[in-house]
């Protein structure tokens, strides 16, 4: 145990070592495109590189994820980092203990899934502890037509969300108020109203399998402006041969 110890702290005197003569080479000193501050508990400054200047962060998100973990685990909550050594092979493995569904394989493939699921589930969690019934969702007519492609491409079944649903033997009732309305006429009505839009800013937006689905369903709108309301209009009328 106590060799593994020592080998533990010289991997991690390594890091730290690493790390400290990054900061002090050539790439970043005098480099005015480049800031950093680094203090101790007193918030006295150890380390700094133009710590006054406005610089754009390198990613934004990290600093979203940082302030929403701290304020949903606490300033003190700390996940558990094991270190185990293989004398056989000299190998020195690191185990996370994050949670388990962020790591799956299954969902380092369909992450908007997880998203998604993990989204829902705060929203109910939010509407139980004010007493809600009732959850009403911004979906629109279009994101409708493009869930019902995604399922029948990708999951092999013909199904799509509802204007109403409900969940949990009706504990709650899942509304979308929009969901006959085009995006197109949506987005007017909020320039005109002055109503800011919403960027997402998902890593995975840009590359998404919804993305791909709408830019093929906007082809096929463009050649005939009846397809989309024949699409809506046929979700509603499956006929059985």
């Amino acid at each position: 145990m106590n060799n593994n110890k020592t080998l533990v702290f010289f991997f991690l005197l390594l890091f730290s070592m690493f790390s400290v003569c990054a900061l002090f080479s050539p790439v970043w000193a005098g480099n005015s495109n480049i800031g950093f501050l680094l203090t101790d508990k007193t918030g006295k400054a150890l380390l700094s590189e133009n710590p006054n200047k406005p610089l754009i962060p390198a990613s934004i998100l990290k600093i979203v994820t940082s302030v929403a973990a701290i304020s949903y685990l606490g300033e003190e909550y700390r996940y558990q980092t094991h270190f185990y050594y293989d004398y056989q092979s000299s190998n020195l493995f690191i185990k996370g203990f994050g949670d388990p569904l962020f790591i799956s394989e299954k969902n380092k493939e369909n992450p908007c899934f997880l998203c998604s699921r993990l989204r829902r589930k705060r929203l109910f969690e939010i509407a139980q502890e004010l007493g809600c019934k009732k959850i009403a969702l911004g979906h629109n007519k279009d994101d409708i037509i493009e869930t019902f492609f995604i399922n029948m491409f990708y999951a092999g079944k013909l199904g799509t969300m509802k204007p109403g649903q409900s969940f949990f033997n009706d504990k709650f009732q899942i509304i979308r108020p929009m969901s006959y309305i085009e995006k197109d006429k949506i987005i007017e009505f909020c320039s005109k109203s002055d109503i800011p839009e919403f960027i997402n800013t998902c890593p995975s937006n840009s590359t998404s399998k919804r993305k791909a689905v709408r830019e093929m369903l906007n082809n096929l709108y463009q050649e005939n402006s009846h397809i989309k309301g024949n699409v809506f209009k046929a979700m509603g009328q499956v006929i059985d041969d």
